[in-house]
């Protein structure tokens, strides 16, 4: 028993020693306080062990790094829609930016504890590309209705006003 115990203090001394040395390393001259680096530290760690379970899912070659403080998603290596649809949209195809656009951001989709700023800039992410879209269903109504072609000028107005049901002005 008192080997074991022994044992365990060891293991703890260890560690927090190890974690000191991380610290007294990471704070260099002293410029950030212990508790901040600890913080860093620990962020560090939970990137790594996601990009480690992620690059297991997705494949080492979807994420790309430039040393210790950037990552990135290689566009080339993981397809999505909402890139797609911005590059449609900015290129003037508001056809094909309307063919990507599938509905609202993520719907369904909550981060348990992800606080109010996640759950804020989603909601303004997703009303953003919604008014995108809007928009390019009405460019695409507009220009129905100059070439005098009613059937696609009703679709793509009731495409519009479906996106935009809540603004009035549309409405009218």
């Amino acid at each position: 028993k008192v080997v074991k115990k022994a044992a365990r203090k060891a293991k703890r001394a260890v560690k927090k020693a190890t974690r000191r040395a991380k610290v007294k390393k990471a704070a260099g001259k002293g410029k950030e306080s212990g508790k901040k680096v600890v913080k860093k530290v620990k962020a560090r760690k939970a990137v790594r062990q996601a990009l480690y379970i992620l690059r297991g899912d997705l494949g080492e070659d979807v994420f790309e790094t430039a040393g210790d403080d950037e990552v990135r998603i290689a566009p080339e290596r993981l397809w999505c829609d909402v890139p797609a649809f911005l590059g449609a949209v900015r290129s003037g195809k508001p056809e094909e930016a309307l063919e990507l656009y599938h509905g609202d951001l993520m719907p369904g989709f909550f981060v348990p504890d992800g606080g109010a700023g996640y759950e804020q800039w989603l909601e303004e992410e997703r009303g953003r590309l919604r008014t995108l879209a809007a928009k390019a269903a009405w460019d695409l109504a507009e220009g129905a209705e100059r070439n005098r072609k009613s059937g696609p000028a009703t679709t793509w107005g009731r495409k519009a006003l479906a996106l935009t049901h809540d603004d009035e002005t549309s409405l009218r």
